[in-house]
């Protein structure tokens, strides 16, 4: 199965934010989309997820456009955490994650729907917080209890806009492998918008770098992540080192001479 994003282009108004993107995502891959701000992350995410309708090309599902697949469908299909979200609702945390088993409903939850919120739950580390009402939460509490519902929602692929965005280092680590884990074991993919290089280079099967809404770059993440694409994508000069539990990016503090990169 894969999801095909072919010539897609998006904009506000008279502006083009993303001209003639083309990425796949098999099930299976773990696929990063980098880029400083303003690169069009966000807007690839929102287009795929139906937030915004496409002004040009194809996004499809084994062939199947997306954009006509009705809402339970479509839910089966993608799995969407918005990079903010506000809650007005006044429930409790596990039957917040529990709305994520909404598209396989018919007359009622079934004891396979709150097996997948429990596993969902544990898998984020929300059991403490699972008779708490979500009003009450931190952002980074609630952030968790959103990719929480994603992953119990079980899609064939997960859309993700900087998930990790409210949480601390610890959590950031412990949610970007739960996500892998999910998708691994259930044969799914995923999208994730990202603004850590090392992470994206720790979990990425792939990676996609932006650069004014169009693809800079796409592959492998040693491929990709490099320190030409970091000073040519982000105007900043880096190091790739190997570590001790694998490769990550230095951020240097002065850029060096283009000349010298090439």
């Amino acid at each position: 199965m894969t999801l095909s994003i072919r010539s897609l282009t998006q904009g506000y108004w008279d502006a083009t934010i993303l001209d003639s993107i083309d990425v796949e995502i098999e099930r299976g891959e773990f696929v990063s989309v980098l880029g400083p701000n303003g690169s069009g992350k966000s807007t690839l995410i929102k287009t795929v997820c139906r937030v915004m309708k496409p002004r040009g090309g194809t996004i499809t599902v084994d062939g199947e456009d997306i954009t006509m697949a009705d809402p339970k469908k479509f839910s089966r299909m993608i799995g969407y955490v918005p990079q903010r979200y506000i809650t007005s609702d006044y429930m409790q945390v596990f039957n917040a994650v529990l709305v994520g088993r909404a598209p396989y409903m018919s007359w009622s939850y079934s004891k396979n729907d709150f097996a997948m919120a429990s596993a969902a739950i544990d898998a984020m580390g929300l059991n403490d917080l699972m008779r708490k009402y979500t009003n009450d939460l931190s952002g980074g509490q609630l952030q968790k209890v959103i990719i929480a519902r994603a992953l119990a929602q079980c899609p064939d692929y997960y859309i993700l806009d900087e998930p990790t965005s409210a949480l601390d280092l610890r959590n950031q680590l412990d949610t970007l492998r739960a996500v892998k884990t999910f998708m691994t074991d259930r044969g799914a993919g995923a999208l994730i918008a990202l603004h850590d290089l090392n992470l994206a280079m720790r979990f990425s099967d792939k990676v996609v770098m932006l650069k004014d809404g169009h693809v800079h770059a796409c592959g492998r993440p040693e491929d990709v992540i490099t320190e030409k694409n970091i000073s040519d994508v982000y105007n900043v000069s880096s190091e790739i080192v190997e570590g001790r539990d694998g490769t990550y990016v230095h951020i240097c503090e002065d850029r060096p001479d283009r000349s010298a990169i090439n």
